[in-house]
């Protein structure tokens, strides 16, 4: 099962104001996938870094409206202590927070989105089955270029690197699940999103 299913089939937790999870510069890696994927400044409703806080697993999801990158990692915890009130919520983090997260290597504190705005219901954009794949289906060079910088900075593409990567499709013009494997140590597993162009023809 890839991460677009299990993460899916979860249920939204309740929104929490809580502290952000201590993040440091061992995930660094991933905040760099995730920030290939933000809306950024020009659509303040997907400028941030949507984190769901499960039991057994936590998800981190980016978009920009054209792809989105869900990262499925172990359950984040603190050694120093609890810094969580509920077992299961979710958080927004500010897209300029990410950004200086980046900058200095990991070694600022992420900050969360008082944006005003929610995320949107991504659950929604991920197929709920994949029926016969459809032999002709388009994509933007441009946003296949997001598959290879996210792999990139996720540290699975480059010199000796041959991560596999599945595909699921089923119509021209549904989303494409594109699902690889981590390592267990940053991250278990990841899906990108990718909305496909239509094709004349």
């Amino acid at each position: 099962m890839t991460t677009a299913k299990r993460y899916r089939a979860e249920t939204l937790p309740p929104r929490e104001e809580t502290v952000v999870p201590p993040f440091g510069p061992e995930h660094l890696p991933m905040f760099k996938a995730l920030n290939e994927c933000i809306g950024g400044k020009d659509r303040p409703m997907l400028d941030s870094v949507f984190i769901e806080i499960h039991n057994d697993a936590t998800f981190l999801v980016s978009t920009n409206g054209h792809v989105l990158l869900c990262i499925e990692t172990n359950p984040i915890n603190n050694p120093e202590g609890d810094w969580r009130k509920h077992d299961e919520y979710h958080i927004l983090l500010a897209g300029a927070s990410v950004a200086q997260f980046i900058d200095s290597k990991g070694h600022t504190e992420l900050v969360r989105s008082h944006s005003g705005y929610d995320f949107p219901d991504v659950r929604q954009v991920f197929p709920a089955e994949f029926n016969e794949p459809s032999s002709y289906i388009g994509f933007s060079a441009k946003y296949l270029d997001s598959l290879n910088k996210v792999l990139k900075a996720l540290k699975l593409s480059g010199r000796g690197k041959t991560t596999p990567i599945t595909l699921q499709h089923s119509d021209p013009l549904a989303p494409a699940v594109f699902s690889f494997d981590g390592d267990d140590k940053l991250f278990r597993s990841a899906s990108l999103i990718i909305m496909p162009v239509r094709l004349d023809g």
